[in-house]
């Protein structure tokens, strides 16, 4: 194997022109085939009907609203579906022939089943067909329909897991692979009826936070019973009724009785020897009403292992809705004091995480999770930036960053969750942060006037450190009256946060005149101290009534009030004086609070297949700003509406219709208004507009969506936004590319999109493939040294996928196209068109032995253009082989290899109208690893019949 290596190392440049070969080829052939393929999947031939009437057998009633379905034999995939109408009548049609099985089923009663074939149109009469009672047919075969591959309840699809045969170790990842309209790619992101699932549940219930890959890679097929897809409601559309449009793709998986209790262990070790470690371990036990589990992670990859990615879930999100109200928080406070995670590079990254959860008889519970963290990144950066002013004048500019950052502490977040009786419960999160974090820069930029004369230059070394405390928490309280409909929710939400910070800042800037001689220098030395105090107290009550037949009200009251404290001291750090100078110029004091009062009124109707609701949130804002050090105090009283409206059309065979419009006031910040004074970089300044005005945004969007079982679907996505009176840039560059910014109120900026897709199975085969297109159009208007400036966006893009999978071979192919062109109304440095395409490719084989084979491309191609004269192409290849050892292949050593003809370039380039840029930035090149893992799952109690 190490020779293999060996020898594509030696023949690296051969590969790449391989590569480009098979570019041409993909191009020309494979990617034109595919189109073809896509225009001719459909087979013409004559369509059947079945017809019947469904009636009990006792009572001869007509049984209205039972299921019909109409399963093909080849691949149990459901081709029909329908429910009996009031009369008893139902009718199948447009069935193509082929041998099916007919399942009609209906509550107490034995599912009725019944082989047919359809044959050049044929149209099959059943006649009366009579529902006898479970009760009296205990005994007999139609009892036997219940356990059919695929089922409809109602919104929910339903798997029966033992009718797909997996191997004999596999995990719910392979079952999941198996299951008609569910996919699971090469990088584990799953799909159901085309759209995304994000979270997997075991039994009802989250499996240790909310992470899928927990679920599919350590959970066995053999220990599930059923596998349910369907569409969540949002946890507050839940309780109150009142529909929000939000809905949630929701995979549920079943276990069996003897695999209720079960214990995970995972050791997953991986080397380069030299430079490179990704180490993970894992251990937990799951219980019927209890879960434990601890973690821990090391690496300097970001590659991620099984159990990392599981555990980011962890401590990672508030389970709870929090009430925003527009207030801004302490005015000037930076990343120094509160943290800010490490930005992308080179990372080194540790985490220790730990996690409790139980429940008791009455369906309570409560969890405990937390996490340790020590994260690190180190990043060099360099770009070259191009900027059309008006007038024709060109500055360009170069740019070095050295970074490195580091943040760490503690996360603990608890949850309680209380049955107080059948209709009320009582909801508890609590969440404590302890944040330390430090960042060291260097940053060199110089700027040149046209005819490449330097203009100005500037040199930044600074340090800053700084630690948090955060803590923040939710008591919720719901009941639901007897009356269908009626309920209540209230929401007591207290914050804080406790923060103080240092920077270091030395400075120095050069300026040129126009011919590129030396000026001037201007140099300083700061140092800052700040610290800040912030505490919040929030409540919210939400009351819904059914007022009629289909028509419901909510209405709703927040209020929400908030203090803060922000003192930030500026010194000359020169050294010239024994003591550091207070700069008062660059130092303030600032006291803040501000009140909020939210109002909020829906009106909803919902019958059958529809739901429409109208809204509209109204915000009360004052707050008031005390400059403690001058004495002076800003204050600032607005209101802010929020209307919407929704309107829904979802029938039970996958069609879904859903119309949105949404309206919010958006005010100008502080920092637009007046903002604080700031001489990091004296090429750099902001200026405040007190007569700014608050801007409204208004967002329209259409949806359609057409899915089915089988994983056939449809879609098509369209939206609209436009601002009236937006909140701009208004920017004046001087002879030195000096840059003053501030803001001003324009009209103009808007944007548009359309996205549709089409996803489909070929027929009597296992490939999937989907298809899709895109459009967007965007105009964005600014000021530019008086002028206005309008740059418009157009940027198409085509994507295709074809994806095949058996029991031991999983390929795919996608690829993806896109061009844009851009315009700017003071003229373009180079015509801003581009084109990108870019092409993946995949393999995963299982081979004898337990090996392991897997294998994926990369292909991303950016041609030269008029703004770029040059193409940058990439041919990125990774590959790992693995074998399995033991009984229950519970040892795994993998050897892998990433970037394997070194081609990863940590380079982008962008255009957008009157600019360009080109960016490089620090990567991690080609490197092989070793893997080591161990991994155990299984259950305390064993039922042979499911070994």
């Amino acid at each position: 194997m190490l020779s293999s290596f060996i020898l594509i190392m030696s023949g690296k440049h051969y590969l790449v022109r391989c590569f480009k070969m098979f570019l041409k080829l993909f191009i020309r052939k494979i990617f034109t085939s595919f189109l073809l393929l896509i225009l001719t999947v459909t087979a013409f031939a004559q369509e059947g009907e079945i017809h019947g009437v469904v009636q009990s057998l006792q009572e001869k009633e007509n049984l209205q609203f039972s299921n019909v379905v109409l399963i093909r034999k080849t691949d149990s995939i459901i081709v029909r579906n329908t429910r009996v109408d009031h009369m008893g009548h139902f009718t199948l049609n447009a069935i193509k022939n082929g041998g099916y099985s007919l399942i009609i089923s209906y509550p107490k009663m034995a599912d009725y089943l019944k082989d047919v074939i359809i044959k050049d149109g044929s149209k099959i009469e059943l006649g009366v067909v009579k529902m006898d009672l479970k009760a009296n047919l205990l005994e007999e075969v139609h009892i036997l329909a219940a356990k059919q591959a695929i089922s409809r309840k109602g919104d929910t699809i339903v798997y029966q897991a033992d009718s797909f045969k997996v191997a004999e170790h596999a995990n719910v990842k392979e079952l999941l692979r198996r299951l008609p309209g569910i996919e699971v790619d090469i990088n584990g992101k799953i799909t159901a009826q085309g759209k995304d699932v994000r979270r997997i549940l075991v039994d009802g219930d989250e499996f240790f936070g909310d992470d899928p890959v927990m679920v599919m890679e350590y959970l066995k097929a053999k220990g599930v019973s059923e596998v349910q897809v369907y569409d969540k409601k949002s946890k507050e559309s839940d309780l109150t009724g009142i529909d929000d449009g939000k809905r949630e793709k929701i995979i549920n998986v079943k276990l069996k009785e003897n695999a209720k209790n079960g214990y995970i262990g995972d050791v997953d070790l991986k080397s380069s020897f030299f430079k490179y470690n990704d180490d993970a371990a894992l251990g937990a036990i799951y219980l019927r009403k209890y879960k434990a589990a601890v973690f821990g992670q090391k690496s300097n990859l970001n590659i991620g292992s099984f159990s990392a990615s599981s555990f980011q879930g962890f401590t990672g999100y508030d389970d709870y809705y929090r009430i925003n109200a527009g207030d801004e928080g302490i005015p000037g406070a930076g990343n120094n004091m509160f943290g800010s995670s490490p930005g992308s590079g080179l990372p080194d990254n540790l985490s220790l995480s730990g996690y409790f959860s139980g429940k008791w008889k009455n369906q309570s519970e409560a969890s405990l999770n937390s996490n340790y963290f020590d994260n690190s990144s180190k990043n060099l950066q360099s770009s070259l930036t191009e900027v059309l002013l008006p007038g024709g004048s060109v500055f360009k500019s170069s740019n070095y960053n050295s970074n490195e950052s580091r943040n760490s502490g503690t996360d603990i977040k608890t949850k309680f969750f209380l049955n107080l009786d059948s209709l009320s419960s009582l909801k508890i999160d609590i969440r404590a942060k302890q944040n330390r974090n430090e960042n060291q820069a260097e940053i060199h930029n110089e700027s040149f006037r046209q005819g490449d004369h330097l203009s100005s230059k500037n040199f930044q070394k600074s340090f800053e450190t700084g630690n948090a405390d955060i803590f923040s928490g939710n008591i919720n309280y719901s009941k639901k009256f007897r009356r269908k409909g009626r309920s209540i929710t209230i929401d007591l939400q207290p914050e804080s946060k406790n923060g103080n910070g240092t920077q270091s800042n030395l400075n120095n800037t050069s300026y040129y005149d126009e011919d590129g001689n030396f000026l001037e220098n201007l140099d300083f030395n700061l140092r800052k101290e700040e610290k800040g105090t912030e505490t919040s107290l929030a409540a919210r009550a939400v009351f819904t009534e059914p007022l009629f037949a289909g028509l419901s009200l909510q209405t709703a009251y927040s209020f929400k009030a908030l203090n803060a404290r922000s003192i930030k001291e500026t010194f000359n750090n020169d050294g010239a004086e024994k003591v550091a100078k207070r700069i008062d110029s660059l130092s303030n004091d600032f006291r803040y609070n501000s009140s909020n009062h939210i109002e909020r009124t829906v009106l909803q109707f919902r019958s059958g297949k529809v739901t429409a609701s109208t809204g509209i949130e109204v915000t009360l804002t004052g707050f008031g700003l005390k400059d403690l050090d001058t004495h002076k105090n800003f204050d600032r009283n607005y209101i802010n509406f929020s209307p919407n409206t929704y309107f829904n059309f979802r029938t039970e065979n996958g069609t879904d219709l859903a119309i949105q419009y949404d309206g919010k006031t958006v005010q100008p910040t502080i920092a637009q208004l007046q903002p604080i004074r700031e001489l990091d970089n004296p090429l750099y300044e902001f200026v405040g507009n007190p007569g700014l005005k608050p801007a409204f945004q208004n967002d329209f969007s259409i949806s359609f969506r057409k899915s089915s079982v089988q994983r056939s679907s449809f879609y098509l996505n369209m939206y609209y936004s436009f601002v009236k009176d937006a909140i701009t840039v208004n920017q004046t560059v001087d002879q030195f590319n000096k840059r003053t910014t501030g803001y001003l109120n324009l009209n103009g900026n808007s944007r548009l999109g359309i996205s549709a897709g089409y996803d489909f199975k070929i027929k009597n085969t296992a490939i999937l493939g989907n298809a899709g297109l895109n459009y967007g159009l965007s105009n964005r208007v600014s000021v530019l040294n008086t002028v206005n400036n309008k740059v418009t966006n157009n940027n198409y893009s085509l994507r295709g996928n074809l994806k095949y999978s058996v029991k031991d071979i999983y390929l795919s192919i996608s690829s993806f196209l896109n061009t844009s062109i851009g315009v700017s109304s003071i003229g373009s440095v180079n015509s801003s068109r581009t084109f990108t395409h870019n092409h993946q490719l995949a393999a995963n084989l299982k081979l004898p032995l337990k090996i392991e084979f897997n294998a994926t491309a990369a292909l991303n191609f950016q041609p030269s253009d008029a703004a770029f004269n040059n193409s940058v192409n990439t041919y990125q290849l990774n590959g790992y082989l693995s074998k399995k050892l033991m009984r229950g292949e519970l040892l795994e050593i993998k050897f892998s290899a990433n970037d394997i003809l070194n081609q990863q370039t940590g380079y982008t380039r962008s255009v957008s109208g009157y600019s360009t840029s080109e960016l490089t930035y620090s990567y991690i090149p080609r490197f092989f690893l070793l893997a080591v893992r161990f991994k155990l799952a299984g259950n305390f109690i064993t039922d042979k019949k499911n070994n």
